[in-house]
């Protein structure tokens, strides 16, 4: 995090690295910039690639929600979105573009390793749960209310 791999990189091989940051998402290759003596360089090369291929494999997986509950998982100013993402550590993303034609489902795209899709998924039927849950009892007591 922060940048503490490249750190620890550079000091154990006596390195200067940086990298050409191009802020491209789907981007799959990076160029570094390594500057030290020809083994240094090489050994930083080597811890580089052990770094990236211990990296965990990071998986994408689509929910299909009733547009009802979008509100209830964005939250105010999208507080309730960010939560739902710190307890389970994946990215939820809204993909209106790939929702039913219908309009009455959304997408909700989640990213990241299977153990924190996992834990979105629970979250994300929680939430859904809990909405189902007030509009239900709203509508018992004769109120008119959003559609699940």
């Amino acid at each position: 995090r922060q940048g503490t791999n490249l750190r620890e990189i550079q000091s154990r091989s006596n390195t200067r690295i940086w990298f050409l940051d191009t802020n491209s998402v789907n981007q799959t290759k990076c160029k570094f910039f390594i500057r030290g003596t020809a083994d240094d360089v090489q050994y930083a090369e080597i811890l580089i690639h052990q770094t990236i291929s211990m990296q965990p494999k990071l998986e994408k997986y689509v929910i299909k929600v009733p547009r009802a509950v979008e509100s209830t998982l964005i939250g105010k100013n999208g507080e309730r979105k960010r939560r739902l993402e710190v307890k389970s550590r994946c990215k939820l993303e809204v993909d209106r573009e790939n929702s039913s034609s219908s309009g009455e489902e959304i997408s909700i795209i989640l990213k990241g390793t299977k153990d924190q899709i996992e834990t979105g998924k629970k979250l994300v039927e929680e939430a859904i749960q809990q909405h189902l849950y007030i509009y239900n009892k709203v509508n018992r007591n004769g109120s008119e209310g959003p559609q699940p």
